[in-house]
């Protein structure tokens, strides 16, 4: 994925304050009111836990060949 990729997705990684930076390393966001087009992306993990939260639409995930929605 190139970095216009990114931009267009609206994606933002940010570090937490206060607190939270002993509990939390960074979080991203992305936000998109409406997508044009499907994209293709691998998320290389790093070993922590993550959770994702859609306040959108429906979307759906594929991992090894198998797809969660």
């Amino acid at each position: 994925m190139a970095k216009s990729d990114l931009v267009e997705l609206g994606f933002k990684l940010l570090e937490p304050s206060g607190n939270l930076k002993d509990y939390i390393s960074n979080y991203w966001i992305i936000k998109k009111d409406d997508l044009e087009k499907i994209f293709k992306f691998k998320i290389l993990t790093d070993a922590n836990m993550g959770i994702i939260i859609n306040f959108s639409k429906p979307f759906s995930i594929k991992l090894n060949d198998e797809t969660f929605n």
